[in-house]
């Protein structure tokens, strides 16, 4: 009897130390995941650094940059437990790198995730989230990051706007989208000390060249890097509202 209730405990404590084991990788892959998951630190980090360097990336400049603003985050990177593919502008993220047989993220179960020797694609391949900067905003490139620095003052293109239509009042009063959403463009820009470069956007060319005169003219009389992201009509589906 005795021998069975040792035997028993032996068995249970097997089986808790396996339990504790299982949840010990669980807990390590989970991290792994986290971290590559859509918006996470690693993709902020990235396009801080890809848009700070005018759209050129170096693969070891950006690795030195995370070593020192995420020592966690490049452990990981560095032991393999995440990779990251930059391709254009975004990541693909996959746990293994012998195999291209991808479990998709969304076809996750907990077996899979534990025991499965498959990539897992935390992002479908050449489906790339992107990282949302709030608008109207003025960042400024410090310490390896765009930090919010002042909102962006709107006012300037405004009043340009209502220069060049020959507007008796403003032309635009109020926020972009309250005034018509099907209007309202969108363009990001970096704003370096000697230039302005549009990183992406939706206006057409004789609008941009209006607002990158106006970030010229009145953003880049200082050694920062800048970034903000207008929100705005294009000059020609513009008009005055001259409202009593």
């Amino acid at each position: 009897m005795r021998k069975e209730v040792i035997t028993i405990v032996a068995i249970i404590l097997l089986l808790l130390a396996g339990a504790g084991l299982l949840f010990v990788k669980y807990a390590q892959q989970k991290t792994a995941v986290y971290y590559a998951e859509k918006e996470s630190r690693l993709y902020r980090y990235y396009y801080d650094y890809y848009y700070a360097h005018n759209k050129r990336f170096s693969a070891t400049e950006f690795l030195k940059v995370l070593s020192h603003k995420d020592p966690e985050l490049y452990e990981l990177l560095k032991n393999g437990k995440i990779v990251y593919y930059p391709k254009k502008e975004g990541f693909a993220y996959q746990r293994y790198t012998s195999s291209q047989n991808f479990v998709d993220f969304e076809d996750f179960t907990f077996a899979k995730f534990l025991f499965s020797d498959a990539n897992i694609a935390i992002e479908p391949i050449m489906s790339f989230s992107k990282i949302d900067y709030e608008t109207d905003v003025i960042y400024q490139y410090k310490n390896d990051s765009f930090i919010e620095k002042e909102v962006f003052n709107k006012r300037l293109l405004i009043d340009k706007y209502t220069q060049l239509l020959h507007c008796k009042k403003p032309f635009l009063e109020e926020d972009c989208l309250s005034y018509n959403y099907n209007l309202c463009k969108e363009a990001t820009t970096v704003i370096f000390p000697k230039e302005v470069v549009f990183v992406k956007s939706s206006f057409e060319p004789e609008s941009e060249a209006i607002i990158k005169q106006v970030l010229q003219t009145h953003y880049t009389n200082t050694n920062d890097t800048l970034m903000v992201v207008v929100n705005f009509p294009n000059l020609s589906e513009a008009k005055c509202l001259n409202i009593n």
